[in-house]
């Protein structure tokens, strides 16, 4: 799989790590920020994720960005801390972060130059769903 031979080749750099929460850039074709949240609102895991990658943008999916940089988090023991080791996938709730929001985030902009906010196609698919 290409996320786990992104991150076993050294191309995840997280930049914040904790329980809950995963931050970092993944170089692909080029570097993308990815972002990966996991809380537990009234007794159900909800899980928050986004790539700044085309892929992601357009489809609102988890794409092998994501997946290497919870393989690199995983391998320094992120998923024992957040409690996802014993839950199954559809215990989750699972919720995309627009890329717009993404390169929001306070502090990413500033680790990586020339990240900008505009709005991509997932930002404008789900802005249309609350009119």
């Amino acid at each position: 799989m290409k996320g786990q031979e992104y991150a076993a080749a050294g191309r995840v750099r997280i930049v914040r790590q904790s329980p809950e929460l995963i931050d970092g850039f993944v170089r692909g074709s080029q570097m993308y920020v990815v972002r990966v949240e996991c809380v537990v609102e009234d007794g159900v895991p909800v899980v928050s994720l986004g790539c700044s990658c085309p892929y992601f943008d357009q489809e609102l999916e988890p794409c092998k960005h994501l997946w290497a940089a919870l393989v690199a988090a995983c391998d320094a023991g992120w998923a024992d801390g957040a409690g996802l080791d014993s839950m199954a996938a559809d215990d989750m709730d699972v919720i995309p972060i627009p890329v717009g929001d993404l390169l929001a985030l306070e502090g990413l902009q500033a680790t990586l130059p020339g990240l900008t906010a505009a709005p991509g196609p997932g930002d404008l698919f789900l802005k249309s769903l609350d009119t």
